[in-house]
């Protein structure tokens, strides 16, 4: 399949799980605040001491209920990501639930770029769809993939968790050279991991 090819099927692909998300949204309006009863869940498998969500945007599940409970459970340090130009890694920096958020691109809300960076090692990652391997379907832009890879080329230890809804899934969802597999997926419905 060529590059172009490709590029379009994953455009077609995108505009359906948008429209899926929109829906299981709609249909579950407080499917983000039964994120945090999966704290414990998190904690049990990956150990965390520093945990990275997003804010999220459009129909995304939020995951600050779930950040929230993090914090309320153990000393957990919280993060957010700091996007920056076109083609490069997401940045993470500490944040604390309340704390002023400055505005990013694509109209994301994130810590200023002042503010600590910290390394996590768990991510909390956005997406439009998901498969049964955990591949990942996101904007486009390539952001999480290249931060995966450069947590992976410096050596840090850092496992992906994408947040959807259980509709998100598809078959089949097309991939290219640089898509990088999570370590599962947390839904409304609860915790899936990769084996």
């Amino acid at each position: 399949m060529t590059s172009f090819n490709l590029d379009a099927l994953k455009a077609r692909t995108r505009k359906k799980a948008a429209q899926l998300r929109q829906t299981a949204q709609a249909a579950d309006p407080l499917a983000s605040a039964r994120l945090g009863d999966y704290a414990n869940h998190l904690i049990r498998h990956f150990h965390p001491r520093i945990v990275a969500g997003y804010w999220a945007i459009k129909t995304e599940l939020d995951v600050i209920p779930l950040l929230t409970a993090l914090g309320q459970i153990s000393d957990i340090r919280l993060c957010l990501p700091v996007t920056g130009p076109p083609e490069t890694a997401l940045s993470f920096h500490h944040w604390h639930p309340g704390e002023a958020l400055d505005i990013g691109p694509y109209q994301t809300r994130q810590p200023f770029a002042s503010t600590p960076a910290v390394i996590p090692d768990l991510v909390l990652v956005p997406l439009l769809a998901f498969d049964e391997n955990f591949n990942r379907l996101g904007y486009g832009g390539g952001f999480y993939d290249r931060t995966l890879a450069s947590f992976a080329r410096a050596g840090d230890k850092v496992a992906a968790i994408g947040v959807g809804f259980d509709v998100q899934e598809i078959e089949n969802l097309p991939l290219g050279p640089f898509d990088r597999p999570l370590d599962g997926v947390l839904t409304p419905s609860g915790l899936k991991l990769a084996r």
